[in-house]
């Protein structure tokens, strides 16, 4: 091809992309009429937020307030955050974790009630990171580190060893942090929370995390116009919050009579194909030399997964959250068992050993029976569980597939299945305090709920895949991977009878007490909380777990709350939950 034909074909290229590209949503319609409203110290609340209790079309639906306490919240997905701030001016909202909100004067560091990955901020029109934000990583070492490394002590999480640091992660590499030390996990602040002229003292983190996250609701905003015109909003460069573009339709049914660019665009597959045609063969040589590069790095960066190097806490966050689980050999699986020395348990599906990677971790991997299923369907329940993330949800690292063998990795839990510890006779077991019971129940909700939302109901099967790590917070574990039947499916009335379960050790009856007992025992206004040990607000905890447990088994399934209903009844005031009508579907519990 000449000179002149390449450079024509190329300008005809871009001429069509140019005619192409959608014109930029920038007209205005007026919000709606409404009064603001105000929800403690959040006052001046307006179009695009409402709150629940204003009329629906004060505030679009992704962006209802809940004020409880007066305080101001919002859901995302399955979790809530407070609201600390709205700013009109810059579209930008800041919320902060209710586990880390209460930072000052405190002289040890909380742990967030919700533990985020680097996607968090990958909510599409919803909200959009304002670049302001930075990882603040928790780590334990058996030695002390340099002054990068804020020493403190973690309010809820006791180590035999080492000692406790939290650090600002954006100005670290993994290679700088000694090999004695292990991330614990991750928080998100801005950095605008820090104190002025001070980003290295624990008091200033302290406050980066009362601060909360900043969140940008721009693109959103801007977006409401081209829906409303019958457009389809769309995103022209992810890292530019301004590139919001808006397309409509060129045509309906004829091409004749239209605008110039609309005219292309119904004729332009010709000459589409023609600049293709002309210009591939040009192309086709770098091209190719392109994906062999490409396949070379995927290898490379493959390989380098595991290894301590140049890669930023950045790119660690993003290795936890976005990749897939790891495929190990059957070499691998036997050497991290030692020849499969130490067994945890066993079950119809499979044995579960005791492991240890090579960066120190434990974990527990399960050998399957090799009657399970075949490798394309091993492969896509793999898929699916890899794509899950939450905090009560047991992390899966890795696989095996190799030959008749399948295997999975997870995360090693040191207290073991739930089930020991609610259906133990022997008495060899501790009893679950007013506080552990509380957690579990709440953190079992708030997984079912996550999972629900993700379609994964059917790896559910308490308490026995409900599993307890050191400071007992419940996990819920897939190791069955068996599709359960749909008569035992029922997720609310499993909860539920977990819940009679969890409380049957804690409350005053007789062990072979039924629903219909405590109902009638509550409703007559006698005591079934014991009076023990437990404060006024535990034994008030432990009846709303009872009274949640009553609702989640009624014999109706409309009567049944969903996941979402049952964790605000958790969290939410035990006077103000009614008591459900008399009827259940099964009386003994």
């Amino acid at each position: 091809m000449s000179p002149q034909k390449l450079f024509f074909s190329a300008a005809a290229a871009l001429l069509l992309l140019a005619l192409f590209l959608p014109q930029t949503a920038s007209r205005t319609l007026p919000d709606p009429p409404c009064p603001p409203s105000s929800c403690g110290n959040l006052h001046n609340i307006t179009f695009p937020f409402r709150l629940k209790s204003s009329p629906q079309n004060c505030g679009y639906p992704k962006y209802v307030l809940d004020c409880w306490n007066n305080q101001p919240s919002i859901m995302f997905e399955t979790e809530r955050y407070n609201v600390q701030a709205i700013n009109y001016s810059d579209y930008s909202i800041r919320v902060v974790d209710p586990g880390l909100q209460d930072q000052t004067n405190r002289n040890c560091t909380s742990f967030p009630k919700i533990v985020l990955g680097s996607d968090f901020f990958d909510t599409g029109f919803k909200f959009r990171s304002t670049g302001a934000n930075v990882p603040i990583v928790y780590t334990t070492c058996s030695t002390n580190l340099s002054k990068e490394y804020v020493h403190t002590e973690f309010c809820t999480k006791a180590r035999s060893n080492g000692s406790s640091y939290v650090t600002i992660g954006d100005r670290l590499s993994i290679r700088d942090v000694p090999r004695s030390c292990s991330f614990e996990t991750v928080a998100w602040a801005s950095v605008n929370g820090l104190i002025p002229g001070d980003n290295s003292s624990l008091s200033s983190i302290h406050a980066a995390l009362g601060y909360g996250v900043e969140l940008s609701w721009k693109r959103a905003y801007l977006c409401r116009d081209c829906e409303r015109s019958g457009g389809q909003c769309f995103f022209d460069d992810p890292l530019n919050l301004e590139g919001v573009s808006c397309s409509h339709r060129c045509y309906d049914d004829t091409g004749f009579d239209l605008p110039l660019p609309c005219s292309i665009h119904y004729y332009g597959v010709l000459v589409i194909l023609y600049g293709l045609v002309t210009i591939v063969p040009f192309l086709g040589i770098r091209f190719l030399l392109g994906i062999i590069l490409f396949v070379v790095l995927v290898v490379y960066q493959r390989k380098r997964r595991h290894l301590p190097g140049d890669v930023t806490i950045q790119d660690f966050l993003d290795i936890q959250s976005k990749l897939l689980p790891i495929n190990y050999s059957y070499a691998e699986i036997k050497k991290m068992t030692n020849g499969f020395k130490e067994k945890l348990g066993e079950g119809t599906n499979g044995t579960v050993y005791k492991g240890k990677l090579k960066s120190g971790p434990l974990v527990a991997i399960k050998m399957m029976k090799k009657t399970i299923g075949t490798r394309k369907e091993f492969l896509n329940k793999v898929a699916t569980i890899g794509s899950i993330h939450h905090v009560n949800v047991v992390h899966l690292i890795g696989f095996c597939v190799e030959g008749s063998n399948r295997a999975l990795v997870c995360e090693f839990m040191p207290n073991g299945s739930l089930e020991k510890w609610v259906l133990s006779e022997q008495g060899n077991t501790t009893p679950l305090s007013y506080k552990q019971t509380f957690q579990i129940s709440l953190g079992v909700a708030h997984a079912i709920a996550y999972l629900h939302n993700k379609g994964c109901d059917n790896f559910v099967n308490m308490p026995h895949n409900v599993l307890l790590d050191e400071n007992f917070n419940p996990k819920i574990s897939y190791f069955g991977l068996a599709n359960l039947d749909d008569a035992d499916n029922n997720v609310v009335h499993s909860f539920g009878m977990l819940l009679i379960k969890l409380a049957r050790k804690l409350i005053n009856m007789n062990p072979n007490a039924d629903a219909m007992w405590i109902y009638d025992q509550i409703m007559e206004g006698n005591e079934v909380v014991v009076t023990g040990d437990g404060s006024e607000e535990e034994r008030k905890a432990m009846k709303k777990i009872i009274v949640v447990a009553l609702w989640s088994i009624q014999m109706k399934y409309a009567d049944r709350p969903p996941m979402n209903r049952i964790v605000e009844m958790l969290e939410g005031d035990e006077d103000l939950i009614e008591m459900p009508p008399r009827s259940f579907i099964a009386p003994h519990t």
